[in-house]
């Protein structure tokens, strides 16, 4: 991959579609991958197991310069088994991608809409929440986005998906404790009435 040679010598191609211990490898001898405690490293391979999408996540990650943060998941990892790494992944995608699906938005309520202005600001978005979801299924934040950018490209099978999905995590969380570091109670219901007013209309 041509993105690669960006950060110095250029590493060998990612194994996508090779054994878990050639996946384990290239984590362990590339850099900056290499950095990252062998914790994460399992708990990303796990949680792919051998998805194709694993490639999209190391790009995401390299390109955007997410090692340091997954580093620092993985700094005491005697305190942050996988479950619990697996869900900070998926938030630190889900930040990531946030400002570029803000600037998405901004363009689409515009008087006079330009979807080619936002054109990488969507993919970088799409493909953010796209891996969050992997790594962190119930976050209705993620599953908005996606349905909303869905709506936009015309995508209705993966926009009804990402509804559901969405609302599957609502109505648990109207029944269990919420994790206040992604949304607050007050938000449950403001939520819900955006999924189910795209829900309604499209």
């Amino acid at each position: 991959m041509g993105l690669f040679g960006l950060f110095g010598k250029k590493p060998e191609p990612f194994p996508e579609n090779g054994p878990v211990e050639a996946q384990r490898r290239w984590f362990k001898e590339t850099s900056p991958c290499d950095e990252v405690s062998p914790t994460i490293t399992e708990t990303v391979i796990d949680t792919f197991s051998n998805n194709p999408m694993i490639v999209l996540f190391v790009i995401l990650s390299m390109e955007h310069d997410l090692i340091g943060r997954y580093r620092a998941i993985g700094e005491n990892d005697t305190l942050k088994p996988k479950p619990i790494s697996r869900s900070l992944i998926g938030r630190i995608l889900y930040e990531e991608g946030q400002p570029a699906f803000d600037e998405v938005m901004e363009e689409t309520s515009s008087p006079t809409p330009n979807l080619l202005r936002v054109k990488e600001p969507m993919r970088k978005a799409f493909d953010c929440f796209e891996t969050a979801v992997i790594f962190e299924n119930d976050n209705p934040l993620a599953h908005l986005g996606l349905a909303l950018i869905c709506q936009i490209l015309h995508r209705r099978e993966q926009f009804r998906d990402h509804i559901e999905q969405g609302l599957s995590t609502l109505g648990r969380w109207e029944n269990e404790s919420i994790p206040k570091e992604l949304i607050g109670e007050a938000e449950i219901t403001e939520l819900r009435q955006q999924f189910d007013q795209l829900k309604a209309n499209y």
